[in-house]
Protein backbone atom coordinates (compact mmCIF):
# COMPACT_ATOMS: atom_id res chain seq x y z
CA UNK A 1 0.00 0.00 0.00
CA UNK A 2 3.31 2.49 0.85
CA UNK A 3 4.70 2.04 -2.49
CA UNK A 4 1.39 2.82 -4.56
CA UNK A 5 0.88 5.69 -2.18
CA UNK A 6 4.40 6.76 -3.25
CA UNK A 7 3.93 6.52 -6.85
CA UNK A 8 1.03 8.57 -6.84
CA UNK A 9 2.29 11.12 -5.14
CA UNK A 10 5.43 11.54 -7.75
CA UNK A 11 2.92 11.48 -10.55
CA UNK A 12 0.85 14.06 -8.71
CA UNK A 13 4.18 16.23 -8.30
CA UNK A 14 5.11 15.35 -11.99
CA UNK A 15 1.74 16.79 -13.11
CA UNK A 16 1.52 20.01 -10.79
CA UNK A 17 4.59 20.68 -11.86
CA UNK A 18 3.72 20.04 -15.84
CA UNK A 19 0.32 21.88 -15.47
CA UNK A 20 2.11 24.71 -13.74
CA UNK A 21 4.12 25.14 -16.78
CA UNK A 22 1.41 25.08 -19.26
CA UNK A 23 -0.27 28.07 -17.50
CA UNK A 24 2.76 30.04 -16.93
CA UNK A 25 3.52 29.96 -21.16
CA UNK A 26 6.30 30.54 -22.93
CA UNK A 27 6.34 34.65 -22.39
CA UNK A 28 8.20 34.54 -18.49
CA UNK A 29 11.52 33.83 -18.43
CA UNK A 30 14.37 34.12 -15.64
CA UNK A 31 17.61 35.73 -16.90
CA UNK A 32 20.58 34.53 -15.00
CA UNK A 33 24.32 35.98 -15.83
CA UNK A 34 27.07 33.72 -15.48
CA UNK A 35 30.60 35.57 -16.16
CA UNK A 36 29.39 38.36 -18.54
CA UNK A 37 27.53 35.57 -20.16
CA UNK A 38 23.46 36.35 -20.39
CA UNK A 39 21.35 33.12 -20.57
CA UNK A 40 17.21 33.50 -20.64
CA UNK A 41 15.28 30.58 -19.75
CA UNK A 42 11.42 30.32 -19.88
CA UNK A 43 10.11 28.77 -16.97
CA UNK A 44 7.81 26.95 -18.43
CA UNK A 45 10.33 24.84 -19.86
CA UNK A 46 12.52 25.10 -16.40
CA UNK A 47 9.39 23.34 -14.62
CA UNK A 48 9.36 21.17 -17.30
CA UNK A 49 13.03 19.53 -17.41
CA UNK A 50 12.23 19.60 -13.70
CA UNK A 51 9.25 17.12 -13.50
CA UNK A 52 11.47 15.24 -16.26
CA UNK A 53 14.36 15.14 -13.40
CA UNK A 54 12.46 14.36 -11.01
CA UNK A 55 11.32 11.17 -13.08
CA UNK A 56 14.83 9.96 -14.05
CA UNK A 57 16.06 10.90 -10.72
CA UNK A 58 12.90 8.45 -8.63
CA UNK A 59 13.77 5.72 -11.35
CA UNK A 60 18.00 5.95 -11.19
CA UNK A 61 18.27 5.47 -7.48
CA UNK A 62 15.69 2.44 -7.25
CA UNK A 63 17.21 -0.64 -5.63
CA UNK A 64 16.16 -4.15 -7.21
CA UNK A 65 12.90 -2.71 -8.57
CA UNK A 66 11.74 -4.75 -11.16
CA UNK A 67 11.48 -8.25 -12.20
CA UNK A 68 14.51 -7.41 -14.83
CA UNK A 69 16.83 -5.22 -12.46
CA UNK A 70 19.53 -8.37 -11.39
CA UNK A 71 19.20 -9.99 -14.73
CA UNK A 72 20.70 -6.12 -16.25
CA UNK A 73 22.80 -6.06 -13.58
CA UNK A 74 24.33 -8.90 -14.02
CA UNK A 75 24.32 -8.52 -17.86
CA UNK A 76 26.17 -4.70 -17.16
CA UNK A 77 29.06 -6.54 -15.15
CA UNK A 78 29.70 -9.05 -18.44
CA UNK A 79 29.71 -6.59 -20.46
CA UNK A 80 32.47 -3.78 -18.69
CA UNK A 81 34.18 -6.83 -17.68
CA UNK A 82 34.05 -8.71 -21.13
CA UNK A 83 33.03 -11.86 -20.32
CA UNK A 84 29.66 -11.64 -22.71
CA UNK A 85 28.83 -14.60 -24.62
CA UNK A 86 27.50 -14.94 -28.11
CA UNK A 87 24.28 -15.53 -26.64
CA UNK A 88 24.21 -12.35 -24.65
CA UNK A 89 25.96 -10.42 -27.32
CA UNK A 90 22.60 -10.94 -29.68
CA UNK A 91 20.25 -10.58 -27.08
CA UNK A 92 21.83 -7.31 -25.74
CA UNK A 93 22.08 -5.95 -28.86
CA UNK A 94 25.17 -3.99 -30.29
CA UNK A 95 23.38 -1.11 -29.37
CA UNK A 96 22.73 -1.26 -25.58
CA UNK A 97 26.07 -3.00 -25.36
CA UNK A 98 27.89 0.37 -26.77
CA UNK A 99 25.79 2.18 -24.13
CA UNK A 100 26.81 -0.11 -21.37
CA UNK A 101 30.62 0.08 -22.44
CA UNK A 102 30.21 3.77 -22.54
CA UNK A 103 28.90 3.91 -19.03
CA UNK A 104 32.25 1.32 -18.09
CA UNK A 105 35.16 4.06 -18.99
CA UNK A 106 33.30 6.42 -16.09
CA UNK A 107 32.39 3.37 -13.46
CA UNK A 108 33.12 -0.06 -14.98
CA UNK A 109 31.50 -1.67 -11.38
CA UNK A 110 28.38 0.45 -10.91
CA UNK A 111 25.59 -0.56 -12.53
CA UNK A 112 23.65 1.85 -10.33
CA UNK A 113 25.08 4.60 -12.75
CA UNK A 114 24.08 2.39 -15.95
CA UNK A 115 20.20 2.18 -14.73
CA UNK A 116 20.69 6.33 -13.96
CA UNK A 117 21.44 6.76 -17.85
CA UNK A 118 19.34 4.11 -19.53
CA UNK A 119 16.15 5.99 -17.15
CA UNK A 120 17.64 9.80 -18.34
CA UNK A 121 17.87 8.54 -22.05
CA UNK A 122 14.42 7.03 -21.66
CA UNK A 123 12.87 10.19 -20.26
CA UNK A 124 14.54 11.96 -22.23
CA UNK A 125 12.82 10.94 -25.63
CA UNK A 126 9.26 11.05 -24.13
CA UNK A 127 9.53 14.23 -23.07
CA UNK A 128 11.61 15.43 -25.82
CA UNK A 129 8.61 14.56 -28.30
CA UNK A 130 5.96 16.40 -25.46
CA UNK A 131 8.05 19.46 -25.54
CA UNK A 132 8.10 19.42 -29.37
CA UNK A 133 4.66 18.54 -30.30
CA UNK A 134 2.59 21.26 -27.91
CA UNK A 135 2.60 23.92 -26.52
CA UNK A 136 0.38 24.69 -23.36
CA UNK A 137 -1.04 21.00 -23.11
CA UNK A 138 1.83 18.80 -22.69
CA UNK A 139 0.12 18.21 -19.22
CA UNK A 140 -2.52 15.70 -21.46
CA UNK A 141 0.48 13.33 -22.53
CA UNK A 142 2.40 13.50 -19.52
CA UNK A 143 -0.75 12.81 -17.84
CA UNK A 144 -0.78 9.72 -20.49
CA UNK A 145 2.25 8.74 -20.51
CA UNK A 146 1.82 8.12 -16.42
CA UNK A 147 -1.10 6.96 -16.16
CA UNK A 148 -1.08 4.18 -19.14
CA UNK A 149 1.69 2.78 -17.00
CA UNK A 150 4.46 3.75 -19.41
CA UNK A 151 6.93 5.48 -16.91
CA UNK A 152 6.88 2.48 -14.44
CA UNK A 153 7.20 -0.16 -17.33
CA UNK A 154 10.73 1.50 -17.34
CA UNK A 155 11.21 0.08 -14.13
CA UNK A 156 11.54 -3.47 -15.62
CA UNK A 157 11.71 -3.51 -19.30
CA UNK A 158 14.75 -1.24 -19.61
CA UNK A 159 16.41 -2.44 -23.01
CA UNK A 160 12.90 -2.00 -24.71
CA UNK A 161 11.25 0.89 -23.04
CA UNK A 162 14.79 2.57 -24.50
CA UNK A 163 13.99 1.30 -27.90
CA UNK A 164 10.61 2.27 -27.56
CA UNK A 165 11.34 5.80 -26.22
CA UNK A 166 13.47 6.21 -29.39
CA UNK A 167 10.74 5.26 -31.74
CA UNK A 168 8.47 7.77 -30.42
CA UNK A 169 11.51 10.28 -31.27
CA UNK A 170 11.25 8.39 -35.10
CA UNK A 171 7.52 9.07 -35.16
CA UNK A 172 7.66 12.86 -34.54
CA UNK A 173 9.74 13.24 -37.29
CA UNK A 174 7.67 11.01 -39.48
CA UNK A 175 4.85 13.20 -38.25
CA UNK A 176 6.91 16.15 -39.79
CA UNK A 177 7.20 13.82 -43.18
CA UNK A 178 11.12 13.42 -42.37
CA UNK A 179 11.17 9.44 -43.46
CA UNK A 180 14.44 9.41 -43.77
CA UNK A 181 15.06 10.32 -40.09
CA UNK A 182 12.32 8.16 -39.38
CA UNK A 183 14.15 5.23 -40.72
CA UNK A 184 17.46 6.22 -39.56
CA UNK A 185 16.68 6.57 -35.77
CA UNK A 186 14.15 2.86 -36.29
CA UNK A 187 17.22 1.55 -37.16
CA UNK A 188 19.03 2.52 -34.09
CA UNK A 189 16.22 1.31 -32.10
CA UNK A 190 16.69 -2.15 -33.72
CA UNK A 191 20.28 -2.09 -32.29
CA UNK A 192 18.94 -1.87 -28.85
CA UNK A 193 15.89 -4.19 -29.06
CA UNK A 194 15.32 -6.05 -32.40
CA UNK A 195 11.43 -5.96 -31.97
CA UNK A 196 11.59 -1.85 -32.49
CA UNK A 197 12.05 -3.03 -36.50
CA UNK A 198 8.07 -4.11 -36.24
CA UNK A 199 8.02 0.12 -36.61
CA UNK A 200 8.61 -0.38 -40.11
CA UNK A 201 5.23 -1.63 -40.78
CA UNK A 202 3.58 1.40 -40.53
CA UNK A 203 5.56 2.94 -43.70
CA UNK A 204 2.93 0.84 -45.75
CA UNK A 205 -0.17 2.77 -44.03
CA UNK A 206 1.42 6.03 -42.78
CA UNK A 207 -0.58 8.15 -45.50
CA UNK A 208 -3.34 5.87 -45.52
CA UNK A 209 -7.40 7.82 -45.03
CA UNK A 210 -9.32 5.52 -42.87
CA UNK A 211 -11.90 4.42 -44.66
CA UNK A 212 -14.93 1.97 -43.45
CA UNK A 213 -14.05 -0.41 -46.51
CA UNK A 214 -10.57 -0.14 -44.61
CA UNK A 215 -11.93 -0.47 -41.16
CA UNK A 216 -13.38 -3.74 -42.44
CA UNK A 217 -9.69 -5.34 -43.99
CA UNK A 218 -8.41 -4.44 -41.02
CA UNK A 219 -11.53 -6.28 -38.89
CA UNK A 220 -10.63 -9.06 -41.42
CA UNK A 221 -7.23 -9.37 -40.77
CA UNK A 222 -7.36 -9.64 -36.59
CA UNK A 223 -9.59 -12.51 -37.48
CA UNK A 224 -7.23 -14.22 -39.80
CA UNK A 225 -4.29 -13.13 -37.75
CA UNK A 226 -6.40 -15.08 -34.62
CA UNK A 227 -7.32 -18.20 -37.28
CA UNK A 228 -3.50 -18.72 -38.25
CA UNK A 229 -1.81 -17.72 -35.02
CA UNK A 230 0.14 -21.15 -35.06
CA UNK A 231 1.92 -19.66 -38.63
CA UNK A 232 2.92 -16.57 -36.91
CA UNK A 233 4.69 -18.57 -34.37
CA UNK A 234 6.42 -20.89 -36.71
CA UNK A 235 7.36 -17.79 -38.32
CA UNK A 236 9.13 -16.16 -34.97
CA UNK A 237 10.06 -19.39 -34.01
CA UNK A 238 14.39 -19.17 -34.83
CA UNK A 239 14.43 -15.59 -34.17
CA UNK A 240 15.91 -14.26 -31.04
CA UNK A 241 12.39 -12.43 -30.01
CA UNK A 242 10.90 -15.88 -30.51
CA UNK A 243 13.50 -17.91 -28.72
CA UNK A 244 13.43 -15.81 -25.35
CA UNK A 245 9.37 -15.93 -25.60
CA UNK A 246 7.49 -18.39 -27.25
CA UNK A 247 7.47 -21.39 -24.72
CA UNK A 248 8.15 -19.12 -21.81
CA UNK A 249 5.66 -20.16 -19.06
CA UNK A 250 5.59 -15.72 -18.11
CA UNK A 251 4.84 -14.89 -21.30
CA UNK A 252 3.68 -17.39 -23.87
CA UNK A 253 0.44 -18.14 -21.89
CA UNK A 254 -3.46 -17.59 -22.85
CA UNK A 255 -5.61 -14.61 -22.09
CA UNK A 256 -4.25 -13.22 -18.96
CA UNK A 257 -6.02 -11.07 -16.85
CA UNK A 258 -3.85 -8.21 -17.91
CA UNK A 259 -4.35 -8.79 -21.63
CA UNK A 260 -8.50 -9.12 -21.60
CA UNK A 261 -8.13 -5.25 -19.53
CA UNK A 262 -5.81 -3.68 -22.40
CA UNK A 263 -7.65 -5.03 -25.10
CA UNK A 264 -10.90 -4.04 -24.11
CA UNK A 265 -9.70 -0.49 -23.08
CA UNK A 266 -7.52 0.08 -26.07
CA UNK A 267 -10.48 -1.24 -28.44
CA UNK A 268 -13.04 1.43 -26.21
CA UNK A 269 -10.05 4.17 -26.78
CA UNK A 270 -9.20 3.78 -30.47
CA UNK A 271 -13.37 4.03 -30.65
CA UNK A 272 -13.03 7.23 -28.55
CA UNK A 273 -10.64 8.89 -31.31
CA UNK A 274 -12.20 7.33 -34.59
CA UNK A 275 -15.59 9.21 -33.20
CA UNK A 276 -13.61 12.60 -33.64
CA UNK A 277 -11.34 11.27 -36.38
CA UNK A 278 -12.88 13.61 -39.34
CA UNK A 279 -12.37 16.83 -37.59
CA UNK A 280 -9.65 16.63 -36.31
CA UNK A 281 -7.53 15.30 -39.43
CA UNK A 282 -9.47 18.37 -41.23
CA UNK A 283 -7.83 20.52 -38.54
CA UNK A 284 -4.30 18.90 -38.33
CA UNK A 285 -3.97 16.09 -41.26
CA UNK A 286 -0.38 15.69 -40.15
CA UNK A 287 -1.99 13.41 -37.37
CA UNK A 288 -3.22 10.92 -40.03
CA UNK A 289 -0.24 8.31 -38.96
CA UNK A 290 -1.14 8.28 -35.60
CA UNK A 291 -4.97 7.36 -36.44
CA UNK A 292 -3.05 4.23 -38.52
CA UNK A 293 -0.36 3.53 -35.71
CA UNK A 294 -3.50 2.83 -33.29
CA UNK A 295 -5.42 0.61 -35.74
CA UNK A 296 -2.14 -1.77 -35.68
CA UNK A 297 -2.13 -1.49 -31.74
CA UNK A 298 -5.45 -3.07 -32.05
CA UNK A 299 -4.37 -5.32 -34.76
CA UNK A 300 -1.24 -6.94 -32.27
CA UNK A 301 -3.36 -6.95 -28.94
CA UNK A 302 -6.02 -8.80 -30.82
CA UNK A 303 -3.19 -11.63 -31.10
CA UNK A 304 -2.17 -10.50 -27.80
CA UNK A 305 -5.19 -12.69 -26.90
CA UNK A 306 -3.63 -15.52 -28.01
CA UNK A 307 -0.41 -14.92 -26.73
CA UNK A 308 1.19 -12.13 -24.05
CA UNK A 309 4.69 -12.45 -25.69
CA UNK A 310 2.82 -9.88 -28.07
CA UNK A 311 2.20 -7.79 -25.39
CA UNK A 312 5.31 -6.06 -25.56
CA UNK A 313 5.18 -5.29 -29.72
CA UNK A 314 1.59 -3.35 -29.10
CA UNK A 315 3.65 -0.83 -26.90
CA UNK A 316 5.51 0.51 -29.46
CA UNK A 317 1.78 1.59 -31.39
CA UNK A 318 0.08 2.32 -27.81
CA UNK A 319 2.66 4.97 -27.27
CA UNK A 320 0.34 6.90 -30.25
CA UNK A 321 -1.88 7.85 -28.17
CA UNK A 322 -0.19 9.95 -26.10
CA UNK A 323 0.63 12.33 -29.12
CA UNK A 324 -3.27 11.62 -30.67
CA UNK A 325 -5.39 12.56 -27.52
CA UNK A 326 -4.26 15.94 -26.75
CA UNK A 327 -5.04 16.66 -30.31
CA UNK A 328 -8.51 15.01 -30.37
CA UNK A 329 -8.96 16.65 -26.74
CA UNK A 330 -8.91 19.83 -28.80
CA UNK A 331 -11.23 18.95 -31.39
CA UNK A 332 -13.81 18.03 -28.55
CA UNK A 333 -12.58 21.73 -27.32
CA UNK A 334 -13.81 22.98 -30.89
CA UNK A 335 -17.22 20.56 -31.08
CA UNK A 336 -18.53 21.10 -27.82
CA UNK A 337 -19.81 23.50 -25.44
CA UNK A 338 -18.12 24.13 -22.28
CA UNK A 339 -20.45 22.28 -20.12
CA UNK A 340 -20.59 19.19 -22.50
CA UNK A 341 -16.46 18.89 -23.31
CA UNK A 342 -15.43 19.07 -19.32
CA UNK A 343 -18.58 16.03 -18.73
CA UNK A 344 -16.32 14.59 -21.39
CA UNK A 345 -12.99 14.96 -20.38
CA UNK A 346 -13.86 14.10 -16.81
CA UNK A 347 -15.52 11.07 -17.77
CA UNK A 348 -12.48 9.95 -19.73
CA UNK A 349 -10.02 11.29 -17.11
CA UNK A 350 -11.42 9.27 -14.67
CA UNK A 351 -12.33 6.35 -16.57
CA UNK A 352 -7.92 5.84 -17.30
CA UNK A 353 -7.41 6.65 -13.50
CA UNK A 354 -9.56 3.60 -12.69
CA UNK A 355 -8.02 1.53 -15.47
CA UNK A 356 -4.26 2.55 -14.15
CA UNK A 357 -5.12 1.41 -10.68
CA UNK A 358 -6.77 -1.87 -11.74
CA UNK A 359 -3.80 -2.07 -14.13
CA UNK A 360 -1.05 -2.08 -11.35
CA UNK A 361 -3.27 -4.54 -9.35
CA UNK A 362 -2.95 -7.14 -12.09
CA UNK A 363 1.08 -6.40 -13.46
CA UNK A 364 3.16 -5.06 -10.73
CA UNK A 365 3.75 -8.01 -9.09
CA UNK A 366 4.92 -10.16 -11.54
CA UNK A 367 7.22 -6.92 -12.98
CA UNK A 368 8.48 -6.21 -10.08
CA UNK A 369 7.46 -2.92 -9.14
CA UNK A 370 5.18 -3.27 -6.77
CA UNK A 371 7.78 -2.37 -3.90
CA UNK A 372 9.82 0.08 -4.18
CA UNK A 373 13.20 0.05 -2.68
CA UNK A 374 16.18 2.76 -2.96
CA UNK A 375 19.82 2.83 -2.64
CA UNK A 376 19.91 5.83 -0.92
CA UNK A 377 19.01 4.59 2.06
Amino acid sequence: MGTILLYTLIDFIVLILIILSDRIGDYKKITMNFKGCELSVKISTLLFVIAGGLLVSFSAVRDGVGADYDVYKDAYLRVVTGNLSLVDEVWLGKGFIIICQAIGVIAPYSHRLMFGVISAITIAGFFYVIYKSFNRCRSYSVFLFLVFGLYYQTFNQIRQMLAISICIVAYYFLIKKRVGWFVVIVIIASLIHTSALIVFVILFTYKSTITWKKCLVYVMMAICGLYAFDVIIEMLQGTTYGDIYIGSDVYDIQLKQSVVLNTFVRIVMMLFCFAFYRETIQRKPCVKVLFNMIILCTLFQVLTLQSYLFGRITTYFFIAYILLLPEIFKTVNDKFVYRDRILIKTFYIVGLLIYHYVYYASVSITAGYNEYQTWLF
